[in-house]
């Protein structure tokens, strides 16, 4: 006999849809919070509805409900409880209450939709999510941390957050912004900061060389957050820490965007894993494109984990402003990410996945005149050549 469906059973970002159907919203809007397609919801709440057993988005909402599960529902059993407070949903539904209703009732009453926006969940054992982060002094970008391992919450000094906790102490909570910092050996508050091995500490109202009045500012996917003391960086969170005059969001040029309306043609890349960063790849693993072709890559994520997708760009490093990087930064199981690329020079380009720096692929940049004819070999191009070693000058 199979065991009870649970939400523990679903993934980190079936349990980010579930919070939000719990909370009444529409795939539409579902879509809308998490920044997916709308098919990407649509496909999330059939494997929701699919897990866990249940036929309709009030039984989906109602397992989340009971997760606590009070004497009540031990006795009558998980399903069947899920199934009454499901019922439960749809009346107070009708009445005019609503699926939100429900959840604070049930909850013990979040007062408000800042409160509910709090409550969403953290990572918890067997995820592993991803978020970017850039530190600002005085408008000056500052080297990423260096690497630190052995806790759940750390980095490998490559400008990301990575979460995947390896003890209770670390989940949820335990994975807010300022316990990232400490982590490292730093200090995040409200007017001070301190960077994972430095012996500096930035305090509110020093100045900078010019002068200028610094404060601390956290800014969220380009949103200001009033208090950062709470905030769990969400996997494919864009953080950005500002020590700087207020209101001044610094940003870094690291990339080149072309819009998508330019490229003429498509190549598709799959990312996948097997929900261990030793198990990250690519497929295929090595692409073609001619020199000044403008080409849209759509990366597929098949795997476990979120990923991210940067292109080195001609001069061949990263971090610097003619790379490509995909959009969304970092994008989750079963989402897509998407970069327009033109590459100026012949030669072996590199793309890698920002999570893990040692997980690369080529792209072999060709002539122009090569990649036209690159189905057709030498031979069939220049029949000389099985009569002749002498050079050969291509068409023009």
């Amino acid at each position: 006999m199979g065991s009870t469906p649970r939400p523990d059973d679903l993934t980190r970002r079936e349990r980010e849809v579930l919070d939000l159907i719990r909370l009444g919203l529409t795939n539409e809007e579902v879509a809308g919070r998490l920044g997916i397609s709308l098919d990407g919801a649509k496909y999330h709440v059939s494997q929701i509805l699919s897990k866990l057993g249940v036929g309709s988005r009030e039984e989906a909402a109602a397992l989340a409900l009971v997760e606590a599960r009070p004497w009540w529902m031990r006795v009558l059993g998980w399903s069947l409880a899920a199934k009454l407070a499901g019922a439960a949903v749809v009346l107070a539904a009708a009445a005019g209450i609503g699926v939100l209703a429900w959840a604070v009732i049930a909850t013990g009453g979040a007062g408000n939709e800042e409160a509910q926006t709090q409550s969403l969940p953290g990572p918890h054992g067997g995820d592993h999510w991803h978020a970017i982060y850039e530190i600002f002094v005085c408008g000056e970008r500052q080297p990423n941390f260096p690497l630190w391992e052995g806790i759940g919450v750390h980095t490998h000094g490559d400008g990301i957050i990575h979460m995947h906790p390896f003890a209770p102490s670390e989940e949820g909570a335990g994975a807010r912004l300022v316990k990232f910092f400490e982590y490292g050996g730093g200090l995040l508050s409200q007017t001070e900061m301190r960077l994972p091995r430095s012996d500096r500490t930035l305090r509110n109202g020093e100045a900078c060389p010019d002068g200028s009045e610094a404060v601390l500012q956290v800014y969220v996917n380009s949103q200001p957050l009033a208090d950062w003391s709470t905030y769990i960086p969400q996997d494919g969170d864009r953080v950005q820490v500002v020590f700087g005059p207020e209101g001044e969001m610094a940003i870094e040029e690291d990339r080149t965007t072309i819009p998508e309306d330019q490229a003429t043609r498509t190549v598709e890349i799959a990312v996948t894993d097997d929900g261990t960063e030793a198990g990250i790849r690519f497929e295929p693993d090595r692409i073609e494109v001619a020199t000044g072709e403008t080409v849209r890559i759509v990366i597929t994520n098949t795997g476990q984990m979120s990923h991210v997708f940067r292109i080195a760009g001609d001069d061949g490093e990263y971090g610097t402003g003619d790379d490509y990087v995909a959009t969304p930064d970092v994008f989750g199981p079963g989402e897509r990410g998407v970069v327009v690329a033109r590459l100026g020079a012949p030669g072996e380009v590199l793309f890698r996945d920002d999570t893990l720096y040692s997980v690369s692929g080529t792209i072999l940049v060709t002539e122009n005149w090569q990649r036209r004819d690159v189905s057709r070999s030498s031979t069939d191009l220049y029949p000389a050549l099985l009569l002749d070693s002498s050079p050969v000058i291509p068409p023009i």
